[in-house]
């Protein structure tokens, strides 16, 4: 029976994530992918309650749905660019390295 909702609060917190990934600033592929792992997320409570019920042709149609899912999100069009968090976050990541060099330095 605990199988059926392991995490009680993941559709909340899910539609949450969905309205901040059209964020502004973020590339499309983060919103694409939320949503694919919405629909893992929703087959997988599914397929759970297809087991339960012994329902056949469910646990199949449940199961290919969350395997589409999980595809989906491993396509290029969900699947940021190679160099994405060396562009987003290097300038920062420079500014802390230098800080704490000069901290060590100063000590």
């Amino acid at each position: 029976m605990g199988a059926g909702a392991p995490y009680p609060d993941a559709q909340q917190k899910i539609e949450l994530a969905i309205s901040y990934a059209g964020a502004p600033g973020l590339p499309p592929q983060i919103a694409k992918q939320v949503r694919s792992f919405n629909d893992v997320l929703t087959n997988t409570e599914s397929l759970v309650q297809a087991i339960q019920a012994k329902d056949a042709a469910g646990i199949k149609k449940y199961t290919d749905a969350m395997n589409a899912a999980l595809k989906a999100m491993s396509a290029p069009d969900e699947t940021l660019p190679a160099d994405y968090e060396t562009k987003t976050f290097g300038p920062m990541q420079k500014s802390y390295d230098a800080a704490m060099k000069a901290i060590k330095s100063g000590s």
